[in-house]
């Protein structure tokens, strides 16, 4: 199956010179495998003349493929006046750990938008700045999703005893979501404490139980995966939202190590709509069970092109 996945790549690669977007992602995967026709062409994009392409390549190409990014790349679009373009650079500067971007990435931080201060929370954390931390703490209980990501995000990349200590005191003076964003840190960091926190939420905040009862059941918590189980019986609405709670609802009772849920990534799998499907192929690949490598097949062959480079990732 993954000898397919590297044959139908290169397809992707050689038809689909009208897509560059794509064909970068396949030559990525194509580089990865030791493929010098992809990792030239990769090359010379990230050192063409257009800003916006050079970055996409860089990280959509050249990262995966584990070759260095172009040395005055971070520097170029660090200082362009296009956000897009400086947003898209902080990214890049904490995948390929580019410490010279290490001021232009603070003063992103201190930014008051979600377009600067998110990705930059997470590029200073691949980078190891620890005198975040008070702010990425911060960026957990603002009003923007992204900027919450970035921050659990950040503290997670950055671990320690430190971090640990810092949340567990920030968890006394919150409530509600940000109290739970923080025990999720807590948990994604070890603390044992996480569970008992995780399931005095699960069984007194209903609000929040569902997303509590994603990971306690992952830790084979059984009220959990009961919860879990019986939602999937239930017939609710084929909304996105739905879908992509009834994917992770799987997700987590195969983490448990249940293979009950298979079922639930077969049909979603079938569901006309491409995102939900890149969902499940996402969830596939996190468990990292090479038994479930079949349910990708299809869709590396798949005619949406778009999917099937996911599902060859």
């Amino acid at each position: 199956i993954v000898d397919g996945a590297f044959v139908r790549a290169a397809e992707l690669f050689q038809n689909s010179k009208d897509n560059q977007d794509l064909r970068i992602r396949a030559a990525g995967l194509l580089a990865y495998n030791g493929n010098k026709e992809a990792a030239e062409y990769l090359n010379s994009l990230a050192n063409s003349n257009n800003l916006q392409t050079r970055l996409y390549a860089a990280r959509w190409g050249l990262y995966l493929a584990e070759k260095p990014v172009p040395a005055n790349l971070v520097r170029d679009g660090l200082s362009s006046n296009n956000r897009n373009i400086k947003a898209a650079t902080a990214v890049i500067a904490g995948l390929f750990k580019v410490q010279d971007a290490m001021p232009d990435l603070v003063t992103m931080l201190n930014d008051r938008s979600a377009q600067f201060s998110a990705p930059a929370a997470v590029a200073l954390a691949q980078l190891g700045n620890r005198e975040i931390i008070p702010q990425l703490l911060d960026l957990i209980g603002s009003t923007s999703e992204e900027k919450n990501y970035a921050g659990m995000n950040g503290l997670v990349l950055l671990g320690g005893d430190d971090v640990i200590e810092s949340v567990k005191y920030r968890i006394e003076e919150t409530d509600g979501l940000e109290r739970f964003r923080l025990i999720r840190v807590l948990h994604e960091l070890g603390a044992p404490e996480a569970r008992k926190h995780l399931i005095r939420v699960f069984n007194e905040e209903l609000t929040i139980k569902p997303e509590a009862a994603l990971i306690l059941a992952a830790d084979d918590y059984w009220e959990a995966i009961q919860y879990l189980q019986e939602r999937l019986k239930r017939r609710e609405d084929p909304t996105y939202d739905n879908l992509v709670y009834r994917a992770r609802n799987a997700h987590a009772i195969l983490r448990s190590g249940d293979m009950s849920a298979i079922h639930v990534f077969q049909s979603l799998l079938r569901e006309d709509d491409t995102k939900i499907r890149g969902w499940v192929l996402f969830l596939i690949a996190d468990l990292a069970d090479n038994d479930l490598l079949k349910l990708i097949q299809p869709s590396i062959q798949n005619i949406d092109s778009g999917l099937s480079v996911i599902a060859c990732s």
